[in-house]
């Protein structure tokens, strides 16, 4: 039998008073839980620099307590991530 690889998804999200989704996450594991990432964070420009981001963040991080989440962003992002308590890593 071979080994085989297998993904694990949740979606996190924010709405506005109106109950309108105005942010949406995506975590990804391995089934083995060795690995998590944050494959997206996304809100509109008018809902950007409200805490949305954060608040989302902080749920991804609690639903992956006890392991490391690892993410790539463009550089105009690393301020976010410093704002979410994330360090850039060498290499």
């Amino acid at each position: 039998m071979k080994p085989f690889a297998c993904e694990l998804r949740h979606v996190v999200s924010a709405r506005n008073g109106a109950g309108e989704l105005v942010g949406i996450g995506v975590r990804s594991a391995t089934l083995q839980l060795i690995r998590r990432f944050l494959d997206l964070i996304i809100a509109p420009p008018e809902y950007q620099r409200q805490g949305l981001g954060r608040a989302m963040m902080k749920k991804i991080a609690a639903q992956a307590k006890g392991t490391s989440i690892y993410f790539e962003t463009e550089r105009k992002n690393f301020a976010f991530a410093a704002k979410c308590g994330y360090k850039k890593r060498g290499g």
